[in-house]
Parts: C-alpha cells; structure tokens; sequence
C-alpha cells in the first residue's frame, strides 16, 4: 500500500504517511505550456490511497488523472 498525494496535499500527505508508517508513492505532475496537465504514478500498487484537497478545478482534474 502506498499514500499518493495530489500537488496541492503534498504537506498533509507526508505529514499522515509519517503518522500511519506507510511510504508515500512518487507521482511526477507537469503542466504543458497549453495549460494541461500530465499526471504518472511513477512507483505503481495495488493498493493505494489519495490525499487531496479540492480547492481548484485543476485539483480536481490532476485527482481525477491520478485515479485513473
């Protein structure tokens, strides 16, 4: 199991993978200069929980690019 974070939870991510002892996964987001988003899960598992925090529609889209 690995803890993924969206880029704007990176804090509160760490801070609760610090907390629970499970490792936090490596996901690379880059932004083109169109404005759009590339999101990979560089350290792939089965098992998996995402941390985020909605507070812009670019939030919700790089959540949604992780879930997939």
């Amino acid at each position: 199991m690995r803890i993924y974070a969206t880029s704007s939870a990176l804090n509160l991510a760490s801070k609760v993978s610090r907390h629970s002892r499970v490792k936090l996964g490596k996901v690379l987001v880059t932004r083109f200069a169109d404005n759009e988003l590339y999101v990979r899960v560089l350290e792939p598992t089965e098992k998996a929980v995402i941390i985020t925090t909605l507070a812009s529609s670019d939030d919700f889209m790089e959540l949604m690019l992780l879930v997939n």
